[in-house]
């Protein structure tokens, strides 16, 4: 299922993860992001929400570079 792009800007940081909104735990050397609540938009059973284990791509501007 090939779902639209959508950009969003915002600024990475680190964090230690642990239990996510898709209802999984993990670990800290996985590479995982956090996005907020409001694009999440999660409904009655966020396990089953489409971003879960979504793949992404990051764009750098200063390098033009994307992940």
């Amino acid at each position: 299922m090939s779902v639209p792009a959508t950009a969003y800007v915002g600024d990475i940081t680190y964090y230690t993860p642990s239990e996510g909104s898709c209802g999984v735990y993990s670990l800290a050397t996985a590479d995982v992001i956090a996005l907020s609540y409001r694009i999440m938009a999660n409904r009655a059973n966020p396990n089953q929400n489409l971003k879960c284990f979504s793949k992404i791509s990051i764009y750098n501007p200063r390098t033009r570079q994307t992940n």
